[in-house]
């Protein structure tokens, strides 16, 4: 679990009591309560979001000692997660050999970004775009993770160790979709893929209908590996015991 003062700790679980009690109905636990409002230790943009900010400049967010990680930052074996500007920086790429770049914002796409995308196409890198938006009422695990998780799945398959996930500022689209991956690919549990990207990334998912999405995903998913062994029980002469 992430370090916070005593005081925000306290508050944050008194919170997570309430949230949980809300949500009994939907079997959110405690645990998963707090992730849901978990508070990161730091922001890649003044303001958390890009769209509300300047220019990106990591900032303590006052709630302990934190060492900002280089960005773009790795979150997986294979996974790193970053924004535009990580696409559109040529030389970075190269140095890091970032094999393949998935770009979650083709909306953000103006003429300068999409011949610095050409570029990176150019040095071998390669680039796809699928589309997503970062609004409340857009369903990203139902209309972006499909065509995301194909992508990423055949990227993998041909041998890519280096891929990078980018939208517009690194904070919901990219992150939603690096998060179902984790979850995907590397097993992890909905709190560790929280504490994962927050660690690596600090302020994520402020779109909360894509952090709600994303449990709702890992919840998914936990229900049809249950049903699979349930049916693995069932079946004759399985060596299972009840």
């Amino acid at each position: 679990m992430i370090s916070v003062p005593a005081s925000v700790a306290r508050d944050l679980d008194f919170a997570a009591g309430w949230l949980c009690g809300g949500c009994r109905d939907n079997g959110v636990t405690r645990e998963e309560a707090r992730f849901l409002m978990l508070l990161p230790l730091f922001r890649i943009w003044d303001r958390g979001r890009r769209e509300e900010s300047g220019r990106r400049q990591a900032h303590d967010n006052g709630l302990g000692p934190t060492r900002i990680p280089r960005q773009p930052s790795r979150v997986g074996r294979r996974l790193y997660l970053g924004d535009l500007d990580d696409a559109l920086d040529t030389t970075m790429l190269l140095v890091e050999n970032i094999q393949g770049v998935l770009c979650l914002c083709p909306d953000r796409l103006d003429r300068k970004a999409r011949a610095g995308l050409e570029t990176a196409k150019s040095r071998g890198v390669a680039v796809r775009t699928v589309e997503a938006h970062d609004d409340p009422d857009f369903d990203i695990m139902t209309n972006a993770w499909p065509a995301a998780r194909k992508l990423l799945r055949s990227w993998v398959g041909a041998g890519m160790s280096r891929i990078l996930i980018v939208c517009w500022g690194g904070v919901n689209r990219s992150a939603a979709i690096a998060g179902a991956w984790l979850r995907s690919a590397e097993n992890m549990s909905f709190a560790m893929t929280m504490e994962t990207l927050t660690r690596a990334r600090g302020t994520v998912l402020t779109n909360m209908s894509f952090r709600r999405a994303l449990l709702t995903c890992f919840r998914d998913a936990q229900g049809r590996s249950s049903r699979r062994s349930l049916a693995l029980d069932g079946r004759p002469g399985s060596s299972r015991r009840s």
